[in-house]
């Protein structure tokens, strides 16, 4: 990079620089890759590709993370094909990045679970409703769990097959989703093993049915639950 580097810290300027011409070693990876990510780095569309084409996937993954950084859409793809898992997550992950459907798909089918936990915490992309449902219900628990913190709402198919998952963090945050339970869902779901879902339950019956409550579980059961 040059000198026009454009950074409001004239040691951070400098230290970027010296580690593009000198290369990164273990002391100073960390500090260049905050620099390079930093929103006070404004870097010019020819330091961009500079990063981009960088032998270091540190510098690659920086870049990528910097808010300022808009991206043509063949560097997107280049990205997406990159040999490191953390670019193409950070390349997936950024907001500012925008996927193609056929490029959406492809991350949905790769093999890596980092990969399909970055298209479902994506909540800015118009999935498709399969879709939706292959993360939801994907072999691996967090992606499952990134899936449905992402939803605003879900079909009640959704919400019921959510509540069988094995993972408590997918069954809590699904009680999230659901607007006015059943009193069958209640007495089935009040009967679930991990006690943070049961009181998130709870929370969920005192905004929907507050003179229901104290039917539902014995006094001295419902007074450790909620304290």
């Amino acid at each position: 990079m040059d000198g026009t580097i454009s950074h409001k810290d004239e040691k951070a300027r400098e230290l970027i620089q010296k580690a593009i011409k000198d290369g990164i070693t273990n002391k100073n990876k960390k500090a260049v890759s905050d620099m390079i990510a930093d929103p006070r780095l404004v870097p010019t569309s020819d330091q961009i590709a500079e990063c981009l084409s960088s032998q270091y996937e540190v510098i690659r993954a920086a870049i990528v993370r910097n808010p300022n950084v808009r991206l043509q859409p063949s560097q997107v793809e280049d990205l997406l094909c990159d040999p490191s898992l953390s670019v193409r997550c950070c390349t997936i992950a950024n907001k500012n990045v925008a996927l193609t459907p056929e490029q959406v798909e492809r991350c949905l089918s790769d093999e890596n679970p980092f990969v399909r936990m970055g298209i479902a915490g994506r909540s800015d992309i118009d999935l498709t409703l399969d879709q939706k449902n292959r993360l939801l219900f994907d072999s691996d628990s967090d992606v499952r769990a990134v899936a449905v913190h992402a939803l605003n709402e879900a079909t009640p198919e959704q919400i019921d097959k959510m509540m069988h998952d094995p993972d408590a963090r997918v069954r809590k945050e699904a009680l999230r989703l659901v607007k006015n339970p059943t009193l069958e869902q209640i007495k089935q779901w009040i009967n679930d093993p991990d006690a943070k879902v049961v009181e998130a339950l709870f929370d969920l019956i005192k905004k929907v049915h507050p003179d229901d409550i104290e039917g539902l579980h014995s006094d001295s059961e419902y007074s450790m639950l909620s304290h």
